[in-house]
């Protein structure tokens, strides 16, 4: 008996709790156009990409590495590819973010800014070796934009985690260590 009671408590629960009216493209552009006094009245639907306002970030590749040298430091290094663009304006900051352990919050000990104009190719990449004197765990924050001839990409990313000491460089792999 107790198991029936908690089926219907939660089925109707349940058909109290969830929405039952369904929403259609129509309905959405219908209630948008009566919203806004710029935007042009019309019966249709109208379609707005990405590329309307300049921005694909879904062509747009980039990756964000850690490495602890042998010879010492941690480098940082960035690659965008945007497949079919021109970059035309680099403006990035990458920041070096260490704690002593995983109980510790993250903390910013180290900036680079890269500005510049693009190379007017569809790949920009750099880098730049932090080095660091406190053992624990840094990872790197890259944020910014890069421009291309219609628009461009906001940025931001976090790279892993690496453990550095200023002495043994530790590997993914607990059980390999490099010395210095």
């Amino acid at each position: 008996m107790k198991r029936i009671f908690s089926v219907l408590a939660v089925l109707i629960l349940f058909f109290a709790v969830a929405p039952f009216k369904e929403a259609s493209a129509q309905e959405v552009t219908s209630q948008s156009q009566l919203n806004s006094s710029n935007t042009e009245q019309s019966s249709t639907p109208t379609t707005v990409t990405h590329e309307t306002y300049g921005i694909s970030p879904q062509k747009a590749n980039v990756t964000l590495d850690i490495e602890a040298r042998s010879t010492g430091g941690i480098l940082g290094l960035w690659n965008y590819r945007n497949p079919g663009k021109v970059v035309t304006f680099v403006a990035l900051k990458m920041d070096l973010e260490y704690r002593e352990n995983f109980l510790h919050p993250w903390t910013t000990v180290d900036s680079v800014d890269f500005i510049y104009p693009g190379g007017l190719g569809e790949i920009a990449q750099d880098e730049h070796t932090f080095y660091p004197k406190a053992k624990g765990q840094y990872r790197l924050y890259l944020s910014g934009d890069v421009s291309f001839g219609t628009g461009g990409n906001h940025i931001i990313l976090y790279s892993g985690a690496r453990a550095y000491d200023g002495k043994i460089i530790i590997s993914n792999d607990p059980d390999k260590l490099e010395l210095k």
